[in-house]
């Protein structure tokens, strides 16, 4: 992904494309890290790293990872 964003950068770079990338940038690395601190969360909720544990655990949950 970053990439393909990282081409708008070299066929016309100005302003608008560097903004543009530098907001694509900053969504994708907070999503990213977002993603990341759900799973730490929840990996600290059920006390396991075990993916198994983490379907048995939403099967009991109506999709809320924190109570």
């Amino acid at each position: 992904m970053v990439g393909l964003a990282a081409m708008g950068m070299a066929a016309k770079p100005d302003a608008v494309t560097s903004s543009g990338l530098l907001f694509f940038l900053l969504s994708y690395t907070l999503t990213n890290l977002g993603a990341f601190i759900a799973i730490i969360a929840i990996s600290n909720k059920i006390n396991s790293d075990n993916i198994d544990d983490y379907a048995a655990w939403l099967r009991g949950r109506r999709f809320s990872p924190l109570p």
